[in-house]
């Protein structure tokens, strides 16, 4: 089991880089945010609160669907593990528009997952993405009801 949880970790953590990377002007714009979203449902989805924390700059803000507010990266990676530890799952972001330039990009759509309840969720989603120093992309706000 640890193995396999480890190479999930390796996949996921693999596939983050590569998607931070790419370039999110023009016509790639909508794919290369599509591409982020999935690799954070990934991260979130195997309960890897680490590379989904990663994902955000690390000053980065979360507005959380009940308006509490979580700063920088501890904070961030302490929320997602919350909602990891209360067994929600199946997390799946759509997104419907994103708008930017080469360094500022932010993206809307809609948010759905599964509670440790067993109840459906879901709501409206918001982030805004920019690029960092290195040329990856992180998260610098996120947003959802």
């Amino acid at each position: 089991m640890t193995i396999r949880l480890s190479v999930h970790r390796a996949a996921v953590a693999c596939a983050l880089a590569a998607v931070l990377a790419l370039p999110a002007t023009g016509d790639d714009m909508p794919a290369d945010v599509e591409a982020l979203s999935a690799a954070w449902d990934a991260a979130f989805n195997q309960g890897d609160a680490d590379a989904v924390a990663a994902m955000y700059a690390e000053d980065a803000r979360v507005v959380a669907g009940d308006g509490t507010v979580r700063d920088g990266r501890a904070e961030i990676r302490a929320l997602f593990q919350g909602f990891m530890d209360s067994g929600f799952g199946q997390h799946a972001i759509a997104v419907s528009q994103v708008k930017g330039t080469d360094d500022l990009v932010f993206m809307t759509g809609d948010w759905s997952g599964v509670g440790g309840d067993g109840n459906a969720y879901g709501g409206k989603i918001v982030t805004i993405h920019q690029r960092q120093a290195d040329g990856s992309w992180a998260t610098v706000l996120h947003m959802w009801n």
